[in-house]
């Protein structure tokens, strides 16, 4: 690779760990709190990481406040742990176990709405990254709002840690994770290196976790591992080494992934 290509990424690497813009539709974190031991008991119990979680109550662009159980680039509305805790004790706990990581077939045709808050390079990587999804013919059928309510809403916010996007797994209804949260900081990045990144996230709302989720190997030891049991998708390699869009740092010093892989597209066949 030439000295400018390098400069070029390290430039790129450097915005990737720092954020410092103003926050274009949430209010800062108005609160956090410490998780309890049955918080953590639900964590192991989605399969996510339980290190460094934190409750945070954030103001969404619909001004509604809510709060999440935020896991690196995961958060788990707090809602969720409730239905958790009722099942828990109820007879029957495992009821809604699926449903928790794929989309239910009522919800598959998912209209994702792009909030006025993202910049031009932000939603071209939106449009880039359905495209992605909608050429594998599965039963997942992404289109392109730019008003509404949708599925899935992609929307700015200065208040997601040093993630470079949030969102979150498939809840409890069957349905898929409502919003995406892009750091305001990534305007202005590139539309290939977006693109990548809003793919991974849209892979989190349908249900794909972290292909490195035990190690965590893709973080070059930045981040600590996961814990937890994670279910092995049939017919998908077992290899944490196995590239993938779906790799826990996605854009570290030696990643080149730029679509899904694939064993990516081997997942998503597998469960849709």
């Amino acid at each position: 690779m030439k000295t400018k290509n390098l400069l070029f990424l390290l430039f790129f690497m450097l915005l990737f760990v720092t954020s410092c813009q103003k926050d274009d539709t949430t209010d800062t974190i108005t609160n956090q709190k410490v998780l309890t031991e049955e918080h953590i008991e639900f964590l192991n119990a989605w399969e996510v990481n339980s290190n460094e979680a934190i409750i945070e109550r954030k103001k969404d662009i619909d001004g509604v406040y809510q709060d999440y159980i935020v896991s690196h680039d995961i958060e788990i509305p707090l809602s969720e742990f409730d239905i958790w805790k009722s099942n828990k004790n109820s007879n029957n706990p495992a009821k809604q176990y699926r449903s928790r990581y794929t989309v239910a077939s009522a919800y598959r045709d998912i209209t994702i709405v792009i909030d006025p808050s993202l910049s031009r390079n932000q939603k071209e990587a939106v449009a880039g990254a359905i495209e992605s999804f909608n050429r594998l013919g599965n039963s997942i059928k992404m289109s392109l709002s730019y008003s509404g309510n949708g599925n899935i809403r992609v929307a700015t916010s200065s208040n997601i840690g040093n993630a470079t996007a949030r969102s979150g797994f498939p809840l409890s209804n069957g349905k898929p994770y409502p919003l995406i949260r892009v750091a305001s900081s990534s305007a202005n990045y590139p539309i290939y290196w977006l693109k990548p990144l809003l793919i991974h996230e849209l892979g989190h709302c349908i249900g794909l976790r972290h292909q490195d989720f035990r190690t965590r190997s893709s973080c070059d030891g930045i981040q600590p591992s996961e814990q937890g049991y994670i279910a092995h998708i049939p017919g998908t390699p077992t290899s944490e080494e196995e590239p993938s869009i779906m790799l826990a740092c996605l854009r570290n010093s030696t990643s080149t992934i730029i679509d899904l892989t694939d064993s990516d597209i081997k997942a998503l066949n597998s469960i849709y």
